[in-house]
């Protein structure tokens, strides 16, 4: 069995590219502790911006019990850009847009670009299935990405819509001989009852 969790990144200082700040690094600690210790990790994931880093060493932090001994790899399905379905044309458009307004992205998103969604999803997914072959069986990984990119796994996936992301929330996919299967409904992946917390 392969069980790969994804969980956004914590609260950003603003709107756009900025990077965590003191209540988005307390929160991430406290998700650490509360919903990632014990987890028994064995791979990290983060995109190259720096609040996913950021993000994972507090999660460490509050965990107390990730064996981070080696840098974190870059998510293979982040960099993904072909022509007119460039991600990055889609964050700086609807998700920017949507995000600002403090609507969902991933509604935005399948709103307005659908175009582009169905065909960075099936990008995503064209990347996530040789990189789920080659992590080795019985791996437990974290990945701290972005909304909605993370998303666009299962929707690529099994033509599931999930809510975009909020901050440290998360979803599971898991590997078995019974192939792949989503959580996103367990209670230890919501974050926000912990977020009113901090």
């Amino acid at each position: 069995m392969k069980t790969i969790e994804f969980r956004r990144h914590s609260i950003k200082d603003g709107t756009g590219g900025y990077m965590l700040g003191p209540q988005g690094y307390a929160f991430a600690r406290r998700v650490g502790e509360a919903q990632l210790r014990g987890r028994g990790f064995s791979h990290f994931f983060v995109s190259s911006l720096w609040r996913t880093h950021q993000t994972l060493a507090a999660f460490a932090e509050g965990a107390g019990d990730f064996d981070l001994m080696r840098v974190p790899e870059f998510d293979p399905m982040f960099q993904i850009t072909e022509g007119e379905y460039d991600a990055i044309e889609l964050w700086h458009g609807a998700c920017r847009i949507a995000e600002m307004a403090g609507i969902d992205m991933m509604a935005a998103s399948l709103q307005y670009e659908k175009t582009r969604v169905d065909a960075l999803a099936q990008l995503v997914v064209g990347a996530f299935r040789p990189w789920i072959d080659s992590i080795p069986e019985g791996s437990t990984v974290l990945f701290v990405g972005h909304s909605p990119l993370s998303e666009f796994v299962p929707y690529g996936l099994f033509g599931t819509v999930l809510p975009a992301l909020r901050e440290c929330d998360g979803f599971r996919i898991v590997e078995d001989e019974n192939g792949l299967r989503l959580d996103a409904t367990s209670a230890d992946l919501n974050a926000q009852e912990l977020r009113s917390r901090i």
